[in-house]
């Protein structure tokens, strides 16, 4: 049609195919388009004519991670095939991992990482809106926000005539004269708050902003002096409080401690009560069968138990129910038998001066083994991959530092306190048995000698 009907229109011939009439240069699209985008009123005509808007079409696309299906259809639509699209117009490779990798970090750095455990890149949602301040105590909201919002506006009212000195004297003044308010929380507000989001707070769900602007609207009178973000961190530190590790939770508690301490005391008022107590030999065998394979058996349980993959509550509410019993029950049993049979094996390997000096350390150990320990893992600056050996690394090497901390220990502080007694018991007449301090260090020999 335009080959046919062209001799008509023209006065001339032409090289060109789409030819101006009265001109003999060809039309351009670029100024047509250039020149109706300058017409239409666009506050930026040069932004519609330029490849910027392509190439941010195409970025956003990327970023947006759309289909096939859809990423062709896009390209007809800008002219051009998906190949180009993806060649020329696309986000660089190396700008999309650094956005990618700055993710991961965002993740690391907010402790987030694990929840995403099994996930691709693409698969992680950030939700911008969680990362705020969060109280101190988790019932008390430090108000300081509007006197920030009113820094700002001073500093914009002046708009640019304001110097760098000037913004720098408001904000040094404002910083003075802040205050922190706290608004507690009343118990009505805290029934409120944890009834209405009960849910979040089982699933350790933050609420949205919507939902917490819902609840001041069905509760206006209770809730007047607070606001959405306040009700967020609230909430936030209410699942917080709940997830509780094991070492806080099971570990520290003195709670945890009482029935073996219980148990303790029972038996040594056994063996006060029956100092000559004598067992059949039958009876005896068992029982150190029944010690040695309670003892063994709970280690084996506990490595089973520290292994699993997957947390099974049954078997976590059995181990830390009954371990710490049958633990001192079997120990108890243990110091029985060998009361009861002084010539065994066992009570004359236990009976050996080493492990009587031993015994005078043993509290020392067990007041400074927990402060090597933290001190051991708090100056570590990357992570740590234990394995057996490093286990028993770790564990010998602690030992070693605790027993020779705990000698200074108990020649410092405990060893004070029995030569007190021992000298106590000695103006009152009574014959002391309480072992002297050069146990922890003299042999026997020397200490006759020096008698």
């Amino acid at each position: 049609m335009i080959t046919k009907c062209r001799d008509l229109l023209l006065k001339t011939p032409s090289i060109y195919l789409f030819v101006n009439p009265k001109f003999d240069k060809p039309i351009r699209g670029y100024e047509v388009i250039s020149k109706y985008a300058k017409l239409c009123g666009a506050k930026n005509p040069s932004a519609l004519t330029c490849t910027r808007l392509r190439k941010h079409l195409a970025t956003l696309t990327q970023l947006f991670t759309m289909s096939e299906n859809d990423m062709e259809q896009l390209a007809s639509f800008m002219g051009h095939t998906l190949g180009i699209h993806r060649s020329s117009y696309r986000l660089p490779d190396d700008i999309y991992q650094t956005v990618k990798i700055s993710k991961l970090l965002l993740l690391m750095e907010k402790g987030k990482a694990g929840q995403f455990k099994g996930k691709s890149l693409e698969e992680i949602e950030i939700n911008l809106e969680e990362d705020i301040m969060e109280d101190d105590d988790g019932h008390n909201d430090e108000v300081f926000g509007e006197q920030k919002n009113e820094i700002n506006d001073v500093i914009e009212s002046k708009g640019p005539e304001c110097s760098n000195n000037e913004k720098k004297g408001i904000m040094d003044m404002k910083a003075k004269n802040k205050k922190r308010v706290l608004v507690p929380w009343t118990e009505n507000q805290k029934k409120v708050v944890k009834m209405y989001f009960k849910t979040h707070i089982k699933q350790k769900m933050p609420p949205k902003k919507s939902e917490c602007e819902d609840l001041i609207l069905k509760n206006p009178d209770i809730l007047k002096n607070k606001n959405w973000l306040k009700i967020k961190v609230f909430v936030q530190n209410e699942y917080k409080k709940v997830n509780v590790g094991y070492f806080e939770g099971m570990y520290l508690p003195t709670k945890t401690r009482l029935p073996p301490y219980f148990i303790g005391i029972i038996f040594g008022y056994i063996v006060y009560k029956y100092k000559n107590l004598k067992l059949r030999r039958p009876i005896r065998y068992l029982a150190w069968v029944a010690v040695i394979g309670t003892m063994f058996g709970l280690i084996l349980v506990h490595l089973v138990y520290t292994r699993a993959t997957s947390y099974n509550p049954v078997r976590s509410a059995l181990f830390n129910g009954f371990a710490r019993q049958l633990w001192a029950i079997a120990q108890g049993c243990f110091i029985i038998l060998c009361l009861s049979d002084k010539n065994g094996l066992m009570n004359q390997v236990l009976s050996l001066p080493i492990f009587q000096r031993l015994v005078r350390l043993s509290y020392s150990f067990y007041l400074t083994h927990l402060i090597v320990i933290w001190y051991f893992v708090g100056s570590k600056r990357s992570a740590v991959f234990y394995t057996n050996i490093n286990t028993i690394h770790d564990f010998l090497g602690d030992s070693i530092f605790t027993f020779i901390i705990s000698i200074f220990w108990c020649l410092a502080f405990e060893s004070p306190f029995v030569a007190l007694g021992q000298l106590m018991s000695k103006r009152k007449g009574k014959p002391s048995h309480a072992s002297s301090d050069m146990d922890l260090i003299l042999p026997l020999k020397k200490k006759k000698e020096i008698m």
